[in-house]
């Protein structure tokens, strides 16, 4: 495996600020140093984009026997096949896995019914989390997603992605436009804290009281997801529909479509969720998440943290041993990576959307 003092895909993670990745640039160091991934083998399967070989990166130089893989849901980037391909790291385009391996990093969930590794699974997604407490699986399963260190990324990062890609996609302004969110978890909120400097026109559907307590109480029109008409109205009048609740199908099982096909359609998480309804042409990227669709190098500052608590469930796993099923990423390791993440960029992952109480610019 060759490799420099700019690491094993310099053209491609070159292109990220150092200072933007702080958490995998000290653990490919690290890596480098004493290759605590040694003799293990690991399946990485998370959707194959510049920032993800950042990631990649640190578990190849630390030793790490790779196969990579990449979800359903995003074609891979093909630079970054290439260049796995140049350093000597399989990348796999079918899931076909004859071989054990001692960890999956898995995404979405999809490696689920189709591998056991010996030691466990780490799960980056809620979806995944979802599928993988559902299958009641033999071996520990690592839950980034039910960690404080997910809502850098889901609750700042995601939210700000889907902005910058809707303006690129639409090429519309977006100030005082209408905006319905299907969801106010992490993701949901972080689209309304985005969406807030730039109109105070935001309805909110759930399932859930609390979450539409929240919702209400940062300015949204918080509406029940049973009450069809008032959503319906909604629909016809907004300038974009966001969904970003995790649900399969949820526009189509719910609503008439009719009501929808006037807004800009975006689908914000790993499965469809306007349904089979909607055509993919319907839908903002063929139903693919939106955020994945446009890079923006200053975005990476918020997967760095959760790309780094994602390979360190391979240290926890080889280090103590855990029961089967899942269980979240540990609350210690998680809360001295948002601290140090919350000092080095000065922002406050706990501060609450509010669409009352923003001086709003033009987007």
């Amino acid at each position: 495996m060759a490799t420099s003092a700019a690491g094993l895909f310099p053209d491609i993670t070159g292109r990220f600020a150092a200072a933007d990745v702080p958490f995998l640039r000290r653990a490919r160091l690290r890596a480098e140093r004493t290759r605590p991934y040694a003799g293990m083998t690991v399946l990485h399967n998370v959707p194959l984009t510049a920032e993800t070989m950042c990631k990649i990166e640190v578990l190849a130089l630390g030793g790490a026997e790779l196969v990579v893989t990449s979800p359903s849901f995003m074609a891979p980037d093909p630079q970054c096949v290439e260049a796995l391909g140049a350093a000597g790291v399989e990348f796999r385009r079918e899931y076909r896995f004859p071989e054990e391996f001692d960890v999956v990093l898995d995404c979405g969930g999809e490696l689920q019914p189709l591998v056991a590794p010996r030691m466990g699974v780490g799960e980056l997604t809620g979806t995944g989390t979802r599928r993988y407490r559902a299958a009641c699986p033999a071996y520990p399963v690592i839950a980034v997603d039910e960690s404080r260190v997910k809502d850098l990324e889901a609750s700042l990062g995601t939210g700000r992605a889907f902005l910058h890609a809707l303006r690129r996609l639409v090429r519309e302004p977006i100030d005082g436009r209408p905006f319905l969110v299907f969801g106010y978890g992490k993701v949901g909120r972080g689209i309304v804290r985005a969406l807030a400097p730039h109109t105070d026109r935001v309805g909110v559907v759930d399932v859930d009281p609390g979450a539409l307590a929240a919702a209400a109480a940062a300015g949204c029109d918080a509406m029940p997801a049973g009450e069809r008409d008032r959503v319906a109205a909604w629909a016809r009048q907004a300038f974009a529909v966001v969904t970003a609740t995790g649900t399969p199908g949820v526009v189509t099982k719910g609503y008439e479509v009719a009501a929808f096909l006037g807004a800009h359609l975006a689908n914000m998480g790993g499965e469809d969720e306007f349904g089979d309804a909607f055509a993919a042409g319907d839908v903002l990227c063929g139903k693919q998440p939106v955020n994945f669709s446009v890079s923006d190098p200053g975005l990476v500052r918020y997967l760095d943290p959760v790309f780094h608590a994602h390979n360190l469930v391979v240290d926890v796993l080889s280090h103590a041993r855990h029961r089967p099923g899942v269980q979240p990423f540990p609350d210690f390791l998680a809360d001295e990576i948002v601290d140090c993440w919350q000092r080095v960029f000065g922002e406050d992952l706990d501060a609450e959307p509010d669409l009352r109480r923003v001086d709003r610019r033009p987007a």
